[in-house]
């Protein structure tokens, strides 16, 4: 049995590459319904709609990977509106979210802001940076590091560390910042996040020997097109394209989405891309009423990594209050 929990631990660790307080491999959890929450990567659509818009999203990846462990979790609460007489959009975001069983528990969240400028009467360009924080908590008792290894093999038990651990809890601030295109049919759009590099090692020694050890800068490049048919304003048939590119250190990923709405329901199908080739199979179903929009994603893993993992799952709710009256609508482009 102690040799069954040497292992379990181990492989836990080894989805965590963070332990070893390596900056390269840290990432910023992912989102595959990102065209619900766009500002989640690009702080340029902060205060897209018209009105208060309150979103909460919630993932849970790889929920049956070396169970019971609770490998990733995320969840988010985010606020967004556009002031029209300012030309300005704001956005506040809240989140937590858990790695490796608790390993390292993450929260805190920023504020965005956003500034549209009309280019030509149908071509938009929005500039965007947001600033905020996060506290970090390290288990730094079920950590497992290099020189643990040989005995943890050997005997089934690690002997302790002769690592210098900082605290067990850390904080830092965090920068981001974003850039958008788009009309009432199409958009491309930058964003940024960890432009300051956050420090995020947890071992002293690579804190003094390193000048960049942090979270990487999280680059996302985002595009969409939609085509519509039936009433200008009431949008209710809709087709979308929509396209991800995520770089963070050496981790790329790209996502592609055909998307369909259909009166009060959307569906659609997707794939995601990673360097050893297709990465999983995406599907998601919406339902949206009035002031209401429930979505819901799997993700299905088509890699080597197996789908007995459990892929993930992502549950995103908005509530947007309806505009005293209906105009033109300024976010131009409409994603569902």
């Amino acid at each position: 049995m102690k040799m069954h929990n040497a292992w379990h631990r181990l492989l836990i660790v080894l989805t965590i590459p963070l332990v070893w307080g390596g900056h390269l491999y840290a990432q910023t959890p992912s989102y595959s319904q990102y065209f619900v929450v766009p500002a989640y990567y690009n702080a340029a659509f902060a205060g897209v709609r018209s009105s208060h818009r309150l979103v909460l999203a919630m993932r849970n990846q790889y929920p049956t990977f070396l169970a019971p462990a609770r490998t990733y979790s995320h969840v988010a609460l985010m606020w967004d509106k556009y002031y029209t007489e300012y030309k300005t959009g704001l956005g506040l975001r809240i989140e937590q979210y858990y790695d490796g069983d608790g390993l390292r528990k993450h929260i805190g969240g920023a504020i965005a802001y956003a500034y549209r400028a009309e280019i030509t009467e149908e071509v938009y360009f929005r500039g965007g940076m947001e600033i905020g924080g996060f506290m970090r908590q390290y288990d730094t008792d079920g950590f497992l590091f290099p020189d643990q290894l040989p005995s943890l093999l050997d005997r089934g038990n690690a002997d302790p560390t002769e690592e210098v651990l900082i605290a067990p809890q850390t904080s830092h601030w965090d920068i981001g910042g974003g850039a958008l295109f788009y009309t009432e049919r199409y958009y491309i759009g930058l964003g940024l996040r960890h432009i300051n590099y956050p420090l995020t090692g947890i071992v002293r020694r690579r804190i003094e020997e390193s000048r960049v050890i942090g979270l990487p800068m999280l680059v996302a490049l985002q595009a969409g097109r939609n085509w519509s048919w039936g009433p200008r304003l009431a949008k209710e048939r809709l087709v979308a394209l929509d396209l991800l590119y995520l770089q963070q250190g050496p981790i790329v990923q790209a996502q592609g989405w055909m998307r369909l709405k259909w009166r009060y329901f959307l569906s659609g199908l997707g794939l995601r891309y990673t360097k050893t080739g297709i990465d999983a199979l995406l599907c998601t179903v919406a339902v949206q009423r009035n002031q209401w929009l429930i979505a819901a994603n799997v993700d299905m893993t088509l890699s080597r990594f197996g789908w007995t993992n459990g892929g993930a799952a992502e549950l995103i709710v908005v509530y947007e209050m309806v505009p005293p009256k209906r105009i033109r609508s300024l976010e131009c482009y409409t994603f569902y």
